[in-house]
């Protein structure tokens, strides 16, 4: 057998390997618990601390989050994004669950996505925790009364008073995403002086764009790059993203005062693929007073 045929053998085995791997990923749900504290970050520049901090004390503020679940081409069924919130309620209650945005990929599906969370709206009924969201830039098009289907309560242009099960008063806020081709960054609403605000947002960009930044932030959007590919080439070759240019793709981030989550989400976007990046839902544990780490 010839030097060339082994290496042609070779590089097909290996195509086929990351071909297998890539339409596996998005079968496999990575379930990850997040802890976030009050950031004390001296400027604004952005401070990577993987999935928080290390402890083990119980957290002020438990929320289930998730994000982008584009119905289409999504291979997590809702019933196990449900059983693990259950999982996650039954360890220590949740306050409350968030969806991060991206019902659909095309409007024109929403039906696909209203079916999918259903399961998950009548399910968190019955176990009698509030379901709250915001709309990404895929859901452009989709009407009022299709997300209202969908059964979260709009964050959008809303502050929400929520009492934690830590007994501190929080306040949920939300801003809309006007998409990607006709992109402008719109402010949420201001929480209260002095008090602590959870900002929920689809595109992580806001950040380096809004004034109105909140104790903690809660976002989605990149999918992780959905393709890790070398040198970040899926956002320096086709996507106009900031912040994956700085290093800022997934995990947590301190950036000045506000602590900020990048959830991978759960479904795909227009491809059927992951690589290096489970779909990802995720118990977000918050410390409000300052804790240094243990």
């Amino acid at each position: 057998m010839s030097p060339l045929l082994i290496v042609l053998i070779i590089v097909v085995i290996l195509g086929l390997i990351f071909a297998v791997w890539c339409f596996t990923e998005p079968h496999i749900l990575d379930v990850t618990n997040i802890k976030l504290r009050r950031s004390k970050a001296p400027d604004k520049t952005f401070k990577a601390l993987g999935k928080g901090i290390d402890s083990d004390a119980n957290s002020d503020v438990r929320i289930f989050f998730f994000s982008d679940i584009h119905a289409e081409m999504c291979f997590i069924k809702p019933e196990r994004i449900l059983e693990e919130i259950r999982k996650a309620n039954e360890a220590k209650p949740l306050d409350c669950v968030i969806f991060g945005g991206d019902i659909v990929t095309e409007p024109e599906n929403i039906a696909k996505g209203i079916r999918y969370f259903t399961v998950i709206k009548d399910g968190l009924a019955s176990l009698g925790i509030p379901f709250y969201g915001v709309t990404g830039n895929h859901d452009l098009g989709i009407t009022t009364d299709q997300i209202a289907e969908c059964g979260f309560i709009n964050l959008e242009g809303q502050v929400i008073k929520l009492k934690s099960s830590g007994g501190k008063d929080i306040y949920l806020t939300g801003a809309d995403d006007t998409g990607r081709h006709s992109r402008r960054w719109i402010e949420p609403p201001v929480v209260p002086d002095g008090s602590i605000g959870i900002l929920a947002i689809h595109d992580p960009d806001s950040i380096l764009h809004i004034n109105n930044l909140t104790d903690f932030m809660l976002a989605g959007h990149l999918h992780g790059g959905q393709m890790k590919l070398p040198f970040n080439l899926v956002f320096k070759l086709l996507r106009s993203d900031e912040l994956p240019l700085q290093g800022v793709l997934q995990g947590v981030f301190e950036y000045g005062q506000t602590s900020m989550f990048i959830s991978r989400g759960v479904g795909c976007g227009t491809l059927p693929v992951r690589f290096l990046t489970l779909p990802e839902a995720s118990v977000v544990d918050i410390y409000l007073d300052n804790k240094e780490d243990t």
